[in-house]
């Protein structure tokens, strides 16, 4: 670890080595510091809508776009109706059997669809390949997965 002193107080502190090297010893000073200096908060955001930034970002997409390839979904993808796989499975999640719900998209029985077996697991995008559930079992089965992959 390198030891360096904070722009904002003078304090000296312990920088990692690894990432993206600090310059203020804490979050307050680096703020404090931000204020006196008169640079807003909102400068992360006027870089990334300016021309410069977009076109960086844009450059970032193609670059990963190239190395990784398109994303399977995207790449092959049927288009079928949503509302039509929650009408199928009778507006209920298949793995807890609650009601889901459409209105509050963010709440934990809204409904979403689940791919079985998902396409990191090599699975096929398709209707007959799709069924209802609700957030909270869908965070649920995510969450064992990758536990499971961790593990092997």
């Amino acid at each position: 670890m390198d030891k360096t002193t904070c722009l904002n107080c003078g304090r000296e502190f312990e920088r990692k080595r690894r990432g993206r090297p600090r310059k203020h010893c804490s979050a307050s000073c680096r703020l404090e510091y931000r204020k006196k200096s008169g640079s807003s908060d909102r400068a992360g955001l006027k870089w990334r809508t300016s021309p410069q930034g977009k076109a960086t970002r844009k450059r970032a997409k193609l670059r990963d776009r190239q190395r990784y390839g398109q994303h399977r979904r995207s790449a092959c993808s049927p288009t079928f109706d949503r509302q039509a796989i929650f009408a199928r499975d009778h507006w209920r999640c298949q793995l807890c059997f609650k009601p889901v719900q459409t209105e509050q998209p963010q709440a934990l029985d809204s409904a979403t669809i689940r791919l079985i077996p998902s396409l990191a697991a090599d699975g096929v995008y398709s209707l007959t390949n799709c069924e209802t559930v609700c957030r909270r079992c869908n965070g649920r089965v995510f969450g064992s997965r990758s536990a499971e992959r961790s593990d092997g």
